[in-house]
């Protein structure tokens, strides 16, 4: 299984930049807090925010402060532990949406790269504990780390395999709207991680 190569993914992305139409930005987020008593048939959603159509969580996975993001896994594993918890990986349109807020921002925080906000100029070669990771590292909608600390895997399928948000190294390669297209399924990183998804019908 192959490394991802951090620079060369920097340099693809910069390169390989695609716009977000206003049209398919949604006004409005509702948070799903894990401090909400919850039915049994609710447990998926427990600390998700409801953005259109679908639930997002509002951290990496495992979606748990105080822990650290999982990474390290291929995409099919990614897959399979958004599925062992009732939900599946965003896609990448849901995703670059989440990041850019009901603004369309290139960043989450706003217009122009800070390396102040996010956790993505770290000199510690290991990503933060969730909750650890600035609290201004967060988009228009209320997700967190969408830039830096860990890359995230999207798709649902092995046709729309990519990787987005960057991690703790990366610096501002990481816009909301760049992403590395040709990371095969199979190849993992330490600097990779997941954030999972639901659909809200």
């Amino acid at each position: 299984m192959g490394e991802w190569n951090e620079l060369f993914l920097c340099i693809k992305m910069k390169k390989l930049s695609i716009g977000i139409s206003a049209a398919l930005l949604v006004a409005g987020a509702i948070v799903l807090s894990a401090n909400l008593p919850l039915t049994a048939n609710q447990q998926a959603y427990e600390n998700m925010i409801k953005i259109g159509n679908f639930y997002m969580d509002k951290y990496e996975f495992p979606n748990r402060v105080g822990e650290l993001p999982v990474t390290n896994v291929t995409w099919q594993e990614a897959s399979a532990l958004c599925e062992s918890v009732g939900k599946r990986l965003c896609t990448d349109q849901e995703w670059v949406q989440a990041c850019r807020g009901p603004q369309g921002l290139r960043f989450p925080y706003g217009p122009v790269y800070d390396g102040t906000k996010c956790n993505a100029e770290s000199k510690v070669d290991a990503p933060l504990a969730i909750g650890q990771t600035p609290v201004t590292c967060v988009s228009g909608y209320g997700v967190y780390d969408l830039n830096g600390n860990v890359w995230e895997w999207v798709g649902t399928s092995q046709d729309d395999v990519k990787v987005r948000g960057g991690a703790w190294s990366s610096s501002s390669c990481a816009e909301c709207a760049l992403h590395f297209w040709d990371n095969a399924p199979m190849t993992k990183s330490n600097r990779g991680g997941l954030r999972c998804c639901l659909s809200a019908n």
